[in-house]
């Protein structure tokens, strides 16, 4: 796949620049345009025809979350949306069956990780960066954190959790933050996604 159109909205110059040199890395020949503010976005959107990828950061200028980020995807239903933060939105991202549809990225993470989760982005059916084929230590999730794995899936506060397992919220925490160890990510966001990468939701 070449001569990609890729927009870009965040308002931190080095990010911007770094996440633009990882892009190019992942797919060579890929056009990114740097916006900086909400308002931007939706005029580029509006005056280009050919848009592949949208990489958002919910915090930018003019930028409301979920809520603008949905105007988005209806605007450009082909686009790829990606949210790329280090934002935990926690029960929203399940909150319809639309956000499945979403990459989300934490760019706090590792430079190669966030490489490797663009890659799998701009190249879905690629053997090697196939998620049912991606090496994870599935093995070592538990009943109970498989639970909770879908429990975040169905858009479950730790407080739901807690009342639908008998659990403390407190218990809740820890179940999470052993789990999170386990799969190495470092928010619910991140947890979800190697869900439904690795396919351990079952409903």
């Amino acid at each position: 796949m070449t001569g990609m159109r890729v927009l870009l909205l965040n308002n931190y110059p080095l990010i911007t620049e770094m996440i633009t040199m990882i892009i190019h890395k992942a797919q060579p020949l890929t056009e990114v345009v740097a916006i900086h503010s909400f308002q931007q976005l939706l005029k580029l959107i509006e005056r280009s025809e050919e848009i592949n990828v949208i990489v958002i950061e919910p915090k930018s200028p003019g930028c409301f979350g979920f809520s603008s980020i949905n105007h988005i995807a209806q605007c450009r239903p082909k686009a790829q949306i990606v949210i790329m933060t280090d934002v935990d939105f926690g029960d929203k991202i399940s909150a319809s069956e639309k956000y499945k549809s979403y990459h989300f990225i934490n760019k706090s993470a590792d430079i190669n990780l966030i490489f490797s989760q663009f890659k799998k982005i701009f190249h879905p059916l690629s053997p090697e960066l196939n998620p049912k084929k991606a090496q994870e230590p599935i093995a070592k999730i538990s009943k109970r954190q498989l639970q909770l794995l879908n429990f975040l899936n169905k858009g479950y506060s730790n407080k739901q959790i807690s009342m639908e397992l008998g659990l403390t919220e407190g218990t809740v925490k820890v179940h999470f933050f052993h789990l999170f160890k386990i799969i190495n990510v470092n928010s619910r966001l991140e947890a979800l996604r190697y869900a439904k990468l690795n396919s351990l939701i079952y409903e």
